[in-house]
């Protein structure tokens, strides 16, 4: 059985920061590039979910996954979907760009301890769908679901069988998502450093 792939989910219109999350930078790189190099030691292959409109924004970039056509415009589906048909035989470790104090050892939870083949996702009062393990099975009737119009992630997570995982530090797994946020918790890490 092949390893999971691990995505690194770029393709969110971070509409209320104004700016791609991706692109933020708390730790010396880009966002998604500091991803990249905390992983890179664990996870062989990484590859950038990413919107047709970031092309530019990507070109000199390797290994991205564009939108698909035939998944584009509904949210992390898209991106989800998209890898799934890039990636037919394998699992999918789904991580959103917009967890600046996530950790490796964060994601490594999400690869151990399977006693079956649902997907497994970080839980904080609801499933974090961009901090989560699909397994191919569970990749199949998301595909299903999104043809019957369904598409949101959080509410596949919740209709089907998904284990849960809870964080270590809760603050780890929030995602940043408005200026005052980033500001905030740049203005923090600054201090620690």
């Amino acid at each position: 059985m092949y390893s999971p792939v691990l995505i690194i989910a770029c393709g969110g219109k971070s509409e209320r920061m104004g700016i791609d999350k991706c692109l933020l930078n708390y730790h010396g790189l880009p966002q998604y590039l500091h991803l990249q190099k905390i992983f890179k030691p664990h996870f062989p292959e990484i590859y950038f979910s990413i919107r047709k409109e970031q092309f530019a924004t990507f070109s000199a970039v390797e290994n991205t996954i564009p939108d698909i056509d035939q998944f584009a415009g509904h949210g992390p589906i898209s991106g989800l979907l998209s890898c799934a048909t890039t990636f037919p035989d394998r699992s999918i470790l789904f991580i959103g760009c917009d967890y600046p104090l996530l950790s490796v050892n964060d994601i490594l939870k999400l690869t151990t301890d399977f006693k079956n083949e649902n997907p497994t996702a970080y839980f904080n009062e609801f499933y974090e769908p961009l901090l989560a393990y699909y397994s191919i099975n569970s990749l199949d009737i998301l595909t299903s679901e999104f043809e019957k119009g369904n598409f949101s992630l959080q509410n596949f997570l919740a209709k089907i069988s998904t284990n849960k995982i809870l964080a270590d530090d809760i603050r780890r797994i929030k995602s940043i998502d408005t200026k005052e946020e980033f500001d905030e918790l740049l203005t923090e890490i600054n201090k620690i450093s």
